[in-house]
Protein backbone atom coordinates (compact mmCIF):
# COMPACT_ATOMS: atom_id res chain seq x y z
CA UNK A 1 0.00 0.00 0.00
CA UNK A 2 1.32 3.48 -0.92
CA UNK A 3 0.44 6.65 1.33
CA UNK A 4 -2.09 9.56 -0.29
CA UNK A 5 -1.38 12.95 0.74
CA UNK A 6 -4.32 15.82 0.28
CA UNK A 7 -2.55 19.40 -0.58
CA UNK A 8 -3.58 21.70 2.16
CA UNK A 9 -2.89 24.75 -0.18
CA UNK A 10 -0.02 25.83 2.34
CA UNK A 11 1.23 28.04 -0.86
CA UNK A 12 5.04 26.96 0.00
CA UNK A 13 5.29 24.88 -3.66
CA UNK A 14 4.88 28.59 -5.04
CA UNK A 15 7.58 30.14 -3.19
CA UNK A 16 10.19 27.22 -4.40
CA UNK A 17 12.02 27.50 -7.36
CA UNK A 18 13.18 27.17 -10.21
CA UNK A 19 10.45 26.07 -12.06
CA UNK A 20 11.20 24.19 -15.51
CA UNK A 21 9.09 25.59 -18.06
CA UNK A 22 8.64 23.48 -21.73
CA UNK A 23 6.78 25.35 -25.30
CA UNK A 24 3.82 23.13 -24.06
CA UNK A 25 3.67 25.44 -20.98
CA UNK A 26 4.31 28.98 -22.71
CA UNK A 27 1.92 27.89 -25.62
CA UNK A 28 -0.94 26.54 -23.16
CA UNK A 29 -0.38 30.14 -20.90
CA UNK A 30 1.12 33.36 -23.23
CA UNK A 31 1.62 35.15 -19.60
CA UNK A 32 4.18 32.87 -18.90
CA UNK A 33 6.36 34.60 -21.20
CA UNK A 34 5.86 37.89 -19.32
CA UNK A 35 8.14 36.74 -16.35
CA UNK A 36 10.21 33.32 -17.79
CA UNK A 37 13.67 33.38 -18.01
CA UNK A 38 14.01 31.59 -21.93
CA UNK A 39 17.76 29.62 -23.00
CA UNK A 40 19.10 30.73 -25.89
CA UNK A 41 18.36 27.20 -27.32
CA UNK A 42 16.13 23.98 -25.70
CA UNK A 43 17.96 21.89 -23.40
CA UNK A 44 17.97 17.95 -24.86
CA UNK A 45 15.15 17.04 -22.71
CA UNK A 46 13.03 20.04 -24.04
CA UNK A 47 13.35 22.40 -21.36
CA UNK A 48 12.99 26.20 -22.93
CA UNK A 49 13.59 28.44 -19.59
CA UNK A 50 12.66 28.64 -16.04
CA UNK A 51 10.25 30.96 -13.63
CA UNK A 52 12.05 32.12 -10.85
CA UNK A 53 10.17 33.00 -7.90
CA UNK A 54 10.73 35.97 -5.69
CA UNK A 55 12.15 35.37 -1.86
CA UNK A 56 9.49 36.02 0.20
CA UNK A 57 7.29 36.95 -2.58
CA UNK A 58 6.97 33.73 -4.66
CA UNK A 59 5.93 32.81 -8.20
CA UNK A 60 4.79 36.61 -9.99
CA UNK A 61 1.55 35.28 -11.22
CA UNK A 62 -0.15 34.58 -7.88
CA UNK A 63 -3.11 36.85 -7.48
CA UNK A 64 -3.50 39.63 -4.26
CA UNK A 65 -5.05 35.98 -2.31
CA UNK A 66 -2.00 34.25 -2.57
CA UNK A 67 -3.18 32.06 -5.19
CA UNK A 68 -2.36 30.60 -8.53
CA UNK A 69 -3.88 33.12 -11.10
CA UNK A 70 -3.47 30.53 -13.78
CA UNK A 71 -3.72 27.29 -12.34
CA UNK A 72 -6.07 25.59 -15.19
CA UNK A 73 -2.87 26.45 -17.26
CA UNK A 74 -0.51 26.39 -15.01
CA UNK A 75 3.00 24.84 -16.33
CA UNK A 76 3.79 21.32 -16.21
CA UNK A 77 6.13 20.96 -13.43
CA UNK A 78 3.66 22.76 -11.21
CA UNK A 79 0.72 20.15 -12.41
CA UNK A 80 2.94 17.58 -11.62
CA UNK A 81 4.36 18.58 -8.23
CA UNK A 82 2.84 15.61 -6.40
CA UNK A 83 1.04 16.53 -2.53
CA UNK A 84 3.72 14.96 -0.27
CA UNK A 85 6.56 14.29 -2.78
CA UNK A 86 9.88 15.08 -2.34
CA UNK A 87 9.63 18.34 -3.80
CA UNK A 88 6.44 19.11 -1.92
CA UNK A 89 8.01 18.79 1.61
CA UNK A 90 12.19 20.41 0.85
CA UNK A 91 8.98 23.66 -0.36
CA UNK A 92 7.56 22.83 3.29
CA UNK A 93 10.77 22.83 4.76
CA UNK A 94 12.09 25.65 3.24
CA UNK A 95 9.15 27.72 4.54
CA UNK A 96 9.59 26.56 7.86
CA UNK A 97 6.05 24.36 7.79
CA UNK A 98 5.74 20.81 9.34
CA UNK A 99 5.89 17.96 7.00
CA UNK A 100 2.80 17.17 4.98
CA UNK A 101 0.83 14.38 6.99
CA UNK A 102 -0.29 11.10 4.95
CA UNK A 103 -4.62 11.22 5.12
CA UNK A 104 -4.41 7.32 3.61
CA UNK A 105 -3.00 4.69 1.60
CA UNK A 106 -4.10 3.20 -2.16
CA UNK A 107 -2.93 -0.18 -3.53
CA UNK A 108 0.02 -0.03 -5.32
CA UNK A 109 0.16 -0.94 -9.10
CA UNK A 110 0.97 -4.32 -9.89
CA UNK A 111 3.83 -3.74 -12.79
CA UNK A 112 2.78 -5.11 -16.33
CA UNK A 113 3.94 -8.29 -18.22
CA UNK A 114 6.96 -5.55 -20.13
CA UNK A 115 7.50 -3.76 -16.64
CA UNK A 116 8.28 -6.95 -15.16
CA UNK A 117 10.18 -8.08 -18.60
CA UNK A 118 12.85 -4.77 -17.96
CA UNK A 119 13.62 -5.68 -14.89
CA UNK A 120 14.43 -8.98 -15.54
CA UNK A 121 16.66 -7.51 -18.31
CA UNK A 122 18.19 -5.06 -15.92
CA UNK A 123 18.96 -7.89 -13.46
CA UNK A 124 20.85 -9.59 -16.91
CA UNK A 125 22.76 -6.64 -17.63
CA UNK A 126 26.26 -7.93 -17.62
CA UNK A 127 25.60 -11.01 -17.20
CA UNK A 128 27.33 -13.78 -19.42
CA UNK A 129 24.82 -15.48 -21.48
CA UNK A 130 27.23 -18.46 -20.62
CA UNK A 131 26.19 -18.14 -16.74
CA UNK A 132 22.57 -17.47 -17.44
CA UNK A 133 22.40 -20.70 -20.11
CA UNK A 134 24.81 -22.80 -18.36
CA UNK A 135 26.85 -23.69 -21.42
CA UNK A 136 29.81 -24.37 -22.07
CA UNK A 137 32.20 -22.37 -24.69
CA UNK A 138 36.08 -21.51 -25.12
CA UNK A 139 36.75 -18.66 -23.42
CA UNK A 140 37.45 -16.97 -27.21
CA UNK A 141 34.12 -18.19 -28.17
CA UNK A 142 32.26 -16.96 -24.27
CA UNK A 143 33.95 -14.09 -24.14
CA UNK A 144 33.17 -13.08 -28.12
CA UNK A 145 29.87 -14.62 -28.36
CA UNK A 146 28.92 -13.15 -24.75
CA UNK A 147 29.43 -9.83 -25.92
CA UNK A 148 27.20 -9.81 -29.19
CA UNK A 149 24.59 -11.25 -27.15
CA UNK A 150 24.81 -8.59 -24.25
CA UNK A 151 24.84 -6.23 -27.19
CA UNK A 152 22.09 -7.56 -29.13
CA UNK A 153 20.20 -8.06 -26.37
CA UNK A 154 20.23 -4.65 -24.82
CA UNK A 155 19.09 -3.40 -28.49
CA UNK A 156 15.90 -5.53 -28.18
CA UNK A 157 15.36 -3.72 -25.09
CA UNK A 158 15.72 -0.54 -25.75
CA UNK A 159 13.16 1.85 -27.33
CA UNK A 160 13.91 2.95 -30.74
CA UNK A 161 12.66 6.32 -29.59
CA UNK A 162 11.72 8.24 -26.71
CA UNK A 163 9.76 11.31 -26.46
CA UNK A 164 9.79 13.12 -23.01
CA UNK A 165 7.89 16.44 -21.57
CA UNK A 166 8.66 17.10 -18.16
CA UNK A 167 8.02 13.89 -16.37
CA UNK A 168 5.73 12.16 -18.71
CA UNK A 169 7.84 9.69 -21.21
CA UNK A 170 6.53 7.47 -24.33
CA UNK A 171 9.07 5.10 -25.84
CA UNK A 172 8.66 3.64 -29.12
CA UNK A 173 9.04 0.28 -29.44
CA UNK A 174 10.08 -1.92 -33.05
CA UNK A 175 8.46 -5.06 -33.88
CA UNK A 176 9.55 -7.20 -36.74
CA UNK A 177 6.68 -8.80 -38.22
CA UNK A 178 5.79 -10.73 -41.46
CA UNK A 179 3.91 -8.16 -42.74
CA UNK A 180 6.97 -5.31 -42.15
CA UNK A 181 7.83 -3.12 -39.24
CA UNK A 182 5.22 -1.88 -36.33
CA UNK A 183 5.80 -0.36 -33.79
CA UNK A 184 4.11 0.14 -30.22
CA UNK A 185 4.63 2.71 -26.92
CA UNK A 186 4.48 2.47 -23.99
CA UNK A 187 3.91 5.65 -21.52
CA UNK A 188 5.27 6.47 -18.32
CA UNK A 189 5.41 8.95 -15.54
CA UNK A 190 8.68 9.26 -13.60
CA UNK A 191 8.66 9.79 -10.32
CA UNK A 192 11.10 9.67 -7.34
CA UNK A 193 11.03 7.43 -4.10
CA UNK A 194 13.16 8.45 -1.76
CA UNK A 195 16.67 8.92 -3.10
CA UNK A 196 15.91 6.20 -6.24
CA UNK A 197 14.10 7.59 -9.51
CA UNK A 198 11.50 5.31 -10.78
CA UNK A 199 8.51 5.11 -13.09
CA UNK A 200 5.01 4.21 -13.42
CA UNK A 201 2.18 3.84 -15.83
CA UNK A 202 -0.52 5.21 -13.24
CA UNK A 203 -1.25 9.25 -14.67
CA UNK A 204 -2.81 12.04 -11.81
CA UNK A 205 -5.80 14.12 -13.42
CA UNK A 206 -3.26 17.00 -14.27
CA UNK A 207 -0.84 14.96 -15.89
CA UNK A 208 -3.22 14.04 -18.55
CA UNK A 209 -2.38 16.89 -20.78
CA UNK A 210 1.01 16.44 -21.01
CA UNK A 211 0.58 12.23 -21.65
CA UNK A 212 -1.79 13.41 -25.01
CA UNK A 213 1.09 15.70 -25.89
CA UNK A 214 3.77 13.36 -25.86
CA UNK A 215 1.74 10.24 -26.94
CA UNK A 216 0.75 12.88 -30.32
CA UNK A 217 5.33 13.51 -30.71
CA UNK A 218 5.34 10.10 -30.81
CA UNK A 219 2.50 9.19 -33.27
CA UNK A 220 4.14 11.38 -35.76
CA UNK A 221 7.36 10.53 -34.93
CA UNK A 222 6.08 6.62 -36.41
CA UNK A 223 4.30 8.36 -39.01
CA UNK A 224 7.38 10.00 -40.00
CA UNK A 225 9.38 6.66 -40.18
CA UNK A 226 6.66 4.78 -42.75
CA UNK A 227 6.59 7.16 -45.13
CA UNK A 228 10.66 7.18 -45.01
CA UNK A 229 10.16 3.27 -45.45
Amino acid sequence: MGSHYDCDHCGACCMHGPIDLFSTDLLREPKLGDHASLYRRPEGDGRVGYLLPAPDIGCPLLDEENCCSIHATRPSACSQLAPGSDECQDARRSRGLEPLRPTGTYPRVSPTPREESAAMARQNEGVPAAVRNGSRRSTAERDGGDRDATRKEGERNRPVHEVRLGRIKAAVWENATENGTRHNVTLSRIYKDGDQWKDTTSFGRDDLPLVAKVADLAHTWIFEQAGRD
